[in-house]
């Protein structure tokens, strides 16, 4: 450790640093990023797994990956500044601190407009994939019309991305005079120390921005009427124009904070204390945006497996018991069929010793789990009442062969428990019971 370093001051401990608002916290700063970094990281992922397992990998989802690591690059970098300075008062940093600020500002910068502009790009690449498998097979003029527009726009986007990226990164000449102001070269744009060109910078590729996200927010909105779409890709597609509205007042929100103090530049010159918010904007902005553009993809699936949730409220249990080697006796009687189908049997005549007094078997409750998920790759799965009719509902006028308690006819079901038990005769006991709601929601938590 040097001397420097061992009498360099903290300037969080400034006096003019001892009330600072909320949102210059760091607390604050490096929360609101984390969250939505997360946030943005979940729905990335949930994305990427529909499409490897889909196997319909497309352009949309390379552009929303760039987006995304170069969003978590911006955010690392957001996450780590305030340590420099950010939301601090530039006339309470040293030389360390300023030098450390303006390399993190430098690699933020690149890392936000590569970003924006691959998210747009994503998207604009997802309504290309939505317009051909949703138009019909032969394209009118009306889909044309609509694929020519959304390669115009991405034309337009990748230009203005690609210019302001460049503008970022060979912002001075040589690059460290980004962070070393005093070397000698020249800089413009945001590696410019002079504050109207800084604050020109901001500005221009502020508004540009906004104007590219409205843009590409009401592109498909007049073709939307003639999509053929199914209620959960319509609920993804109306999800993805919610967070795009926001995703819109994000940015403008963003360029409105810019103006208000010219990036920091105004009424003094303190852009670590009044650029937070534009930081913050950008998180909410990009990590927003990219996850609009994948709600859309996972959102059909998500739904579909929690629909296949199966909820057992009623269960049967089938007893066959022996009666003994004298059954000579017994007779099967007469069979009566209820309305629901139901086979009730009723014995003409029951003479037996009381030796050969039949056991009891009580009926046991049957647990069993309450709820189990099914996958859509694999059709959908049978409710339980749809079990319940197959073993109760008795077709009739019907000749076939019983080989199931579940699926036989009334007078055959019999015959066929007869024959099975060679030793005599058989009865069968066929119970219906009621199982208490809670007893379920128990069996589903554990």
């Amino acid at each position: 450790m040097g001397i420097d370093d061992a009498i360099r001051q903290d300037p969080r401990t400034h006096p003019d640093n001892a009330n600072l608002p909320n949102i210059n916290q760091a607390g604050t700063i490096i929360g609101v990023t984390s969250a939505f970094l997360s946030l943005a990281f979940i729905a990335l992922s949930l994305r990427l797994v529909v499409r490897i397992r889909d196997r319909i990998w497309g352009w949309d989802d390379v552009f929303v990956v760039i987006a995304g690591t170069a969003s978590f690059l911006g955010d690392v970098m957001i996450c780590i500044m305030p340590q420099d300075g950010l939301g601090l008062h530039l006339w309470t940093l040293d030389g360390h601190h300023l030098t450390t600020y303006f390399k993190h500002i430098y690699t933020a910068n690149i890392a936000y407009t590569a970003s924006a502009t691959c998210v747009k790009l994503s998207i604009l690449f997802q309504y290309l994939r939505l317009f051909a498998e949703e138009a019909p097979s032969k394209p009118s003029g009306q889909w044309r019309l609509a694929r020519r527009l959304t390669w115009l726009l991405i034309v337009i986007t990748s230009s203005w991305g690609l210019s302001f990226v460049l503008l970022a990164l060979l912002a001075c000449n040589p690059i460290a005079k980004n962070w070393y102001p005093f070397l000698s070269g020249k800089c413009i744009g945001w590696g410019s120390k002079d504050p109207d060109k800084f604050f020109a910078m901001f500005l221009g590729h502020g508004v540009s921005n906004s104007v590219l996200d409205i843009l590409v927010l009401l592109l498909p909105v007049p073709f939307l009427i003639t999509l053929r779409l199914a209620g959960k890709s319509r609920a993804g597609l109306i999800t993805l124009f919610t967070l795009g509205g926001v995703v819109v007042v994000m940015a403008i929100a963003r360029t409105i904070s810019l103006c208000i103090n010219r990036a920091g530049t105004v009424p003094v010159i303190d852009m670590t204390y009044y650029t937070p918010i534009v930081f913050l904007l950008s998180v909410l902005e990009v990590n927003i945006a990219i996850i609009a553009g994948s709600i859309p993809i996972f959102w059909p699936a998500i739904v579909t497996l929690s629909a296949n949730r199966i909820f057992v409220v009623n269960e049967v249990e089938i007893h066959v018991e022996q009666l003994g080697s004298d059954t000579n006796d017994i007779k099967l009687g007469e069979r009566n069929k209820d309305k629901l189908g139901v086979v009730t049997t009723t014995f003409d005549t029951v003479s037996r010793k009381h030796a050969d007094k039949l056991s009891p078997r009580p009926h046991r409750h049957k647990s069993s789990n309450a709820s189990s998920m099914g996958r859509t790759l694999f059709g959908p799965s049978r409710s339980s009442e749809e079990s319940q009719r197959n073993l109760y509902q008795v077709p009739s006028n019907e000749n076939r062969s019983s080989r199931s308690l579940t699926r036989s006819d009334g007078d055959d079901w019999f015959l066929e428990m007869n024959k099975a038990n060679s030793a005599g005769q058989n009865t069968t006991t066929v119970q219906r019971t009621q199982i208490p709601f809670e007893h379920i929601k128990a069996e589903d938590n554990r």
